[in-house]
């Protein structure tokens, strides 16, 4: 499944966004890669708590390519379980 996702032409050209919000727990890795109007991330939580905080992108498109551990999205709000990582394929902004 990685080596899928890494075989996306998306992370070849385009531009990358980190996710360097204040509403980004400090204890999150953000990095989202677009191209056009599309775009993929990868999310991780670090921390031994479940973190929940304003996404900085559009989910009402995303897609769940991979995960580890668990996750819960509602509306704009994402929430991490402690140890845990998605990957996700939606609209760019």
């Amino acid at each position: 499944m990685i080596a899928k996702i890494k075989r996306n032409a998306i992370w070849n050209e385009g531009a990358t966004h980190w996710w360097l919000s204040p509403y980004t727990p400090q204890e999150n890795f953000g990095l989202t890669h677009h191209q056009q109007d599309a775009a993929i991330t990868l999310l991780i939580n670090f921390s031994d708590r479940v973190t929940k905080f304003d996404a900085e992108i559009p989910l009402d498109s995303a897609v769940v390519k991979l995960q580890e551990g668990s996750y819960a999205l509602s509306g704009n709000v994402l929430e991490l379980a402690p140890r845990s990582a998605i990957v996700l394929t939606h609209d760019w902004m």
